[in-house]
């Protein structure tokens, strides 16, 4: 087990600066996350906090926050939003920040957006506190400093009040750590991008019941790839409960209540499919919305 651990920890240290954006499960409450092109969709001020606890009693496991806020800036044309997240997983912390700009088309049918982000990522990793086959191997005798990169992304977001799709490049910025020199590399290799593909369509079953399924595809053009297939029922436009199946990864059940005409809560629990089910109970996540204006007894409620 403590080598696991160990492995663990040092896959997590080389991988954790590459290029990629947060997992969350939770990702409709919150697209702002995997695509810059969806700032000020929900046409109010809108703020978001998730809290994600992935494999829990897992020493090293990834342990992730977000907050966000995004908002339309000029006759809902022009909108704005700040995205920041922190990451640990094993010894690394990644601290990211980034600023959104998008703009949206009125396209009659619905509404084309397209989003830029630009912000920055602080890199650091303990690398003392793992335990290696030697014990004296100074590679990793001490701490790495903290390093700042910039980082950039962009995408186009489409939705009306049935369906929306949306495809984003999250970061165009990889990271590459050096052992020797204690020295963090900026590259940017379109075949390592992580592109992002999603969407979803909403069906109506009666005056009660909605479904809403939808998917979202992460790949890139070195042959990594990963799915994730969503269904979510939803009673009179207030209670959510849904499946997702990640490939070969997690099956994960989501949970949402829209507590009032402003705030909404949401919860995820994921059981790992992979190697980590046998050492940890799962993985939860959290997370919460908040919007400063609505229309009162509005009959088209957002459901993207």
């Amino acid at each position: 087990m403590r080598n696991l651990l160990t492995y663990l920890g040092l896959l997590c240290t080389l991988t954790s600066f590459g290029q990629h954006s947060p997992l969350i499960s939770q990702y409709m409450l919150n697209g702002l996350v995997i695509n810059p092109a969806y700032a000020g969709s929900r046409d109010v001020m809108t703020v978001n906090a998730m809290y994600r606890n992935q494999w829990v009693g897992f020493d090293g496991a990834p342990v992730t926050q977000v907050v966000s806020a995004h908002a339309p800036i000029k006759d809902k044309a022009l909108s704005a939003g700040v995205l920041f997240n922190r990451e640990n997983i094993g010894v690394t912390q990644s601290v990211a920040f980034s600023g959104q700009v998008s703009y949206r088309i009125d396209m009659g049918t619905g509404k084309l957006a397209f989003g830029l982000s630009a912000g920055g990522n602080m890199l650091s990793a303990r690398y003392s506190e793992l335990t290696t086959a030697d014990g004296n191997d100074l590679v990793f005798a001490g701490d790495m400093q903290s390093h700042f990169q910039p980082d950039f992304g962009a995408g186009v977001y489409y939705s009306n009040k049935r369906f929306f799709a949306g495809f984003s490049v999250p970061t165009f910025a990889g990271r590459q750590y050096h052992f020797t020199n204690d020295r963090v590399s900026m590259r940017s290799d379109p075949s390592h991008y992580n592109y992002i593909l999603h969407g979803g369509y909403l069906i109506d079953l009666n005056e009660d019941f909605k479904l809403k399924p939808s998917t979202l595809i992460r790949f890139t053009p070195s042959g990594t790839h990963q799915f994730d297939l969503n269904s979510n029922l939803i009673y009179r436009d207030r209670f959510w409960i849904g499946v997702s199946y990640r490939h070969k990864e997690a099956v994960v059940g989501l949970l949402e209540f829209q507590i009032n005409d402003q705030f909404r809560i949401g919860y995820a629990y994921d059981y790992a499919l992979n190697m980590f089910r046998m050492y940890s109970g799962g993985s939860h996540e959290i997370g919460l919305q908040y919007e400063f204006g609505f229309r009162v007894k509005s009959m088209d409620p957002r459901f993207f």
